[in-house]
């Protein structure tokens, strides 16, 4: 049976690394397509994996920013923290790969390489841990969004959203 080095042609492109597993396909050298489509599964899982654990690691430095002094306690970091984190479960609903377990196996390696590397407030910060509540589950409003957090409010942007669609007709489409 052949051998072929996938993992070089990987690194150099995900298009290149097709062709060459659809020429295979198509010369009937299945053994070698398989080691190819197994080659491109472990490296798409690896950089999904990658991209999840950089969303993280946002996530946690706008937590720590967040934390670390009320200058950042903002509107624009609090968007932030929620855009991360849905941005975290939107991945993990689209890759089934992709979960709370392998999130938490990956926790240290996130918070330290933020520590590590991150923004300098952060690297300096007193901040030694971070929680799964912290991370996910508490809300970082700030005093205006708490005020305004209002049934009123609500009603309006309904009502906005409302007299915008009622505004917008199908021929504007086309």
């Amino acid at each position: 049976m052949k051998e072929f080095d996938w993992n070089d042609l990987l690194a150099t492109s995900d298009y290149l690394t097709i062709r060459k597993i659809k020429r295979h396909l198509d010369n009937g050298e299945i053994e070698l397509v398989k080691q190819g489509i197994d080659a491109l599964y472990e490296d798409v899982k690896r950089s999904e994996i990658v991209d999840l654990v950089l969303i993280l690691e946002k996530l946690m430095e706008n937590i720590i920013l967040w934390k670390k002094s009320v200058k950042y306690r903002t509107g624009e970091i609090a968007v932030k923290i929620e855009n991360l984190r849905e941005d975290i479960d939107y991945s993990i609903k689209l890759i089934p790969i992709l979960n709370d377990d392998l999130i938490k196996e990956k926790w240290n390696e996130a918070f330290y390489s933020i520590k590590k590397y991150g923004n300098i407030i952060v690297k300096k910060s007193k901040i030694n841990k971070l929680t799964w509540d912290e991370v996910f589950v508490d809300l970082y409003e700030t005093d205006f969004m708490k005020k305004n957090k209002t049934e009123e409010v609500d009603n309006y942007v309904e009502d906005m959203i409302k007299l915008h669609l009622e505004s917008f007709e199908i021929s504007d489409i086309y």
